[in-house]
């Protein structure tokens, strides 16, 4: 369980492999299997991180996937990377994907790229800042309508149906630092983790 990989949704996906062949010819592309209704195409950043590639049109991308965006009150707002060289990683993302640094937000050695809409947040990583976690796959966050009202929900969850209720942080020998690290997003206005272990912040 835990959180692996995640998606880009693209205009178009062959100006997308063309810069990756030539910026970075060593990211490999993969065919999406052939049950993945979201996306086409799977490939990497360079330190390793996965992600899925889809662009309206593309033959196996079907059911909902083929309908238009929406509105709503709750939606998954950014994904956090930890990287040991955030960078040339930040470099990947903006050469390949054209995701643009959002003013006001970027430094400490961290980047905060957008497209307009969804946050890509590129963090410092290190031992001693992340004992018992690897570079990888951070954190992704809810922008909410309401903040207290949204913890509320949260607590009426966990009352009703406890095995899917949020799990606290701060718990065991790197529970504090790891709370500690994930509130050190400024994005985040609210830490949780979901039953897996998935990180989790909220903001409004």
């Amino acid at each position: 369980s835990g959180f692996d990989h995640f998606g880009l949704e693209v205009d178009d996906v062959q100006k997308v492999r063309d810069r990756l062949k030539q910026f970075y010819p060593d990211v490999y592309i993969a065919q999406s299997q052939s049950h993945v209704p979201f996306a086409g195409l799977r490939s990497h950043d360079p330190d390793g991180n996965q992600f899925d590639l889809s662009q309206k049109g593309m033959a196996n991308v079907r059911e909902g996937y083929l309908q238009e965006g929406w509105e709503q009150p709750r939606w998954i707002n950014h994904i956090a990377l930890r990287s040991a060289r955030p960078a040339p990683i930040a470099e990947f993302y903006q050469k390949t994907f054209e995701l643009q640094p959002v003013e006001g937000l970027c430094g400490d050695n961290s980047f905060y790229l957008s497209d307009g809409k969804v946050l890509l947040v590129i963090r410092p990583w290190d031992m001693d800042a992340y004992r018992g976690l690897m570079a990888g796959l951070d954190h992704f966050g809810f922008k909410v309508d309401n903040l207290e009202q949204t913890k509320k929900d949260l607590d009426v969850l966990a009352g009703s149906a406890p095995t899917s209720g949020a799990r606290k942080i701060a718990i065991g020998r790197d529970g504090e630092r790891r709370q500690k690290n994930l509130e050190d997003c400024k994005l985040c206005k609210q830490s949780l983790s979901d039953p897996d272990g998935v990180l989790l912040d909220l903001t409004d």
